[in-house]
């Protein structure tokens, strides 16, 4: 027979669909916010593609959780009510985070309130700065929030420079202003996975270009060591399979590198393959 997974039954870090958490904590469906009477608890999503509401985690740890309500200013009620008196009852608050345009969320731990919530100026959905209320959170177990994947972080950075690269001008104004009002320092710690990589490779990628970088064909912008300064990229990236080897890392220039890592256009990548084809010259 089925065995029906309880909330006490889940484990940090692992990952569900939506549907799996509408059914292990019977509650609905939508929204950041969602309340189980059947399970006795409240189910707190920060939906990192949205970013509609500001939430972060600040030095010391603490989880600062805008409450519900997209438009208008925010009040003491539904859900931020529930969240409000959750330490003076025996509900139970879980925290979940969701990353990229999956449909995964991750469950960070169960949280709880540490202090009463205050109040602070955000934009809601219709672009009108609003009064929201935060709510200071941290993991029952003292133990600080678990580190969030550099692919996550990136995610969520490209996904958000999306966003404000369409703001028009006075938009953009309106919304640094507000930051003036806001609390400025966040801090989340990333995991990166590091490649180990064979210094000689780099070196004879180096050589072999001169210090003219493989894709422009211009002179490194500064020298390092006497050198003019490249930097060896990977024509197919460490990360996406590509080996450590000779024929293919090329090098380059500050701009080109960051150029490839951000737009690895299909004509710059036949080049390089070329280019890292070559023998070194030794004339």
């Amino acid at each position: 027979m089925y065995k029906e997974i309880e909330p006490a039954d889940i484990n940090i870090g692992e990952e569900f669909n939506n549907q799996q958490i509408v059914n292990i904590f019977k509650c609905g469906n939508q929204g950041g916010m969602r309340r189980s009477l059947k399970k006795n608890c409240l189910i707190l999503i920060t939906d990192h593609t949205k970013s509609l509401y500001y939430d972060r985690i600040d030095s010391e740890g603490v989880l600062h959780y805008t409450g519900m309500g997209a438009t208008g200013n925010q009040t003491l009620s539904y859900q931020n009510k529930t969240l409000n008196n959750s330490g003076n009852s025996d509900i139970k608050v879980f925290f979940f985070e969701k990353f990229g345009k999956e449909s995964i969320y991750k469950f960070i731990g169960e949280v709880e309130l540490i202090a009463d919530p205050y109040k602070e100026k955000q934009f809601d959905n219709e672009g009108s700065l609003r009064e929201v209320y935060v709510f200071p959170l941290k993991l029952i177990n003292g133990e600080d929030f678990p580190s969030m994947a550099s692919a996550d972080f990136n995610e969520i950075t490209e996904s958000k420079e999306r966003k404000v690269r369409k703001l028009s001008k006075n938009d953009l104004i309106k919304r640094v202003a507000n930051l003036k009002r806001a609390p400025a320092e966040t801090y989340r710690t990333v995991i990166s996975k590091q490649y180990y990589r064979n210094e000689e490779v780099k070196e004879y990628a180096r050589r072999r270009a001169n210090g003219y970088c493989d894709l422009c064909g211009e002179l490194g912008p500064f020298e390092k060591d006497q050198v003019p300064f490249l930097e060896v990229h990977h024509v197919k990236w460490l990360a996406k399979g590509g080996p450590d080897t000779i024929d293919n890392v090329v090098a380059l220039c500050p701009n080109c590198h960051r150029k490839m890592h951000v737009l690895n256009r299909p004509a710059d990548i036949k080049k390089l393959e070329e280019k890292a084809k070559a023998e070194i010259s030794f004339s």
